[in-house]
C-alpha cells in the first residue's frame, strides 16, 4: 500500500476525493481519516478508550476508513495495524495555512509528523485560503507532484515536509521556496464570554494572527505568492542552549 491519505477535516472534507483521484494516478491510495473534523488536534492520540474504525464508501465507489480519533491516530493505525509496506503519507489538503508556530497546533501537520515517527516519508499540505474563491486545483497539482517526487526520492528518516500553497491560479504563482519556520503570533487576549457564579466561559481563537515577515521563512514566502516547503524533524533540542547548559554545575541541584 504505497500511499496513505489523511486529513484533520474529516470524512466529508471537500478536498478529500479530488486529492484521492489525483494521487491514484501515481499509486494505490488508501483513505484513513477522522470520522469528523479534528482541526487543531495537534499530535494527540487516543489512549484511554477503544479506537473505533468503520469502513465506509464515498461517491458509491471509494472505500474509506473512518476513525473515531485524531489525525495522528489515523496514521499510527495505518502503519501498525491496517497496512504494510506504506511508502508515503499525505496529510491534507487543509483549507487554510499551517505556518510558523501554528504547526504545533495543527492536526494536519500532526498526522505527517506521526508518519515520520513511524519511519515513513510524509508531508502535510495546506491552501492559504479563507472565504471567497478557492484555487484547490493549484494545491492538488502541488500535492501530486510532491508525492511523485517523494515516491521516487524518499526523505531521510524522521524528517517530513510541511507545504503551504498560495490561493492563486497556477500561472500566477511567484515560484517555490524551501523555507524555515517563521513566527506566527496571536496577540489578542482570550475572550471571556460570560461568568455565572463560580463558572467562567472563555473563547480561544478567531483573531487574525500576526506573521513576522523575515526572509527565508514560510510566512514570508507565502505572503509573496510562493509555494513554501519546510523540512521538519522530530528532534526539537536546541543545540546552542544544550552546550551552554552542559557547562553549568547542575550537580548542585541534587547535592
Amino acid at each position: 500500500m504505497p500511499i496513505i491519505l489523511t486529513n484533520d477535516d474529516g470524512l466529508y472534507s471537500p478536498t478529500l476525493l479530488p486529492l484521492f483521484e489525483a494521487l491514484s494516478c501515481l499509486e494505490e491510495v488508501a483513505i484513513v481519516v477522522p470520522h469528523q473534523e479534528r482541526s487543531a488536534s495537534s499530535h494527540s492520540v487516543t489512549l484511554h478508550q477503544p479506537l473505533v474504525v468503520r469502513e465506509k464508501t464515498l461517491s458509491g465507489k471509494v472505500k474509506v476508513f473512518a476513525v473515531e480519533g485524531t489525525p495522528a491516530d489515523c496514521v499510527m493505525l495505518s502503519a501498525r495495524a491496517l497496512f504494510k509496506d506504506i511508502k508515503l503519507v499525505v496529510s491534507g489538503i487543509n483549507m487554510g495555512p499551517n505556518l510558523g508556530w501554528d504547526i504545533f497546533y495543527s492536526g494536519t501537520v500532526g498526522a505527517a509528523r506521526e508518519g515520520a515517527m513511524q519511519g515513513l516519508t510524509a508531508f502535510s499540505i495546506s491552501l492559504n485560503c479563507d472565504g471567497g474563491e478557492k484555487h484547490l486545483e493549484t494545491a492538488i497539482l502541488v500535492a501530486k507532484r510532491a508525492a511523485d517526487l517523494l515516491l521516487r526520492n524518499p526523505l531521510p528518516p524522521h524528517i517530513f515536509l510541511n507545504i503551504n500553497v498560495p490561493n492563486l491560479p497556477k500561472e500566477k504563482l511567484k515560484g517555490i521556496e524551501v523555507t524555515r519556520l517563521g513566527k506566527r503570533i496571536y496577540p489578542s487576549p482570550i475572550q471571556e464570554i460570560f461568568t455565572e457564579g463560580e463558572k467562567r466561559v472563555y473563547w480561544i481563537g478567531g483573531e487574525t494572527p500576526i506573521d513576522e515577515m523575515e526572509e527565508g521563512t514560510d510566512t514570508c514566502a507565502l505572503s509573496q505568492g510562493k509555494i513554501s516547503i519546510t523540512p521538519l524533524g522530530l528532534d526539537l533540542t536546541d543545540s546552542k542552549t544544550l552546550n551552554i547548559l552542559r557547562r553549568e554545575q547542575w550537580e548542585e541541584i541534587i547535592l
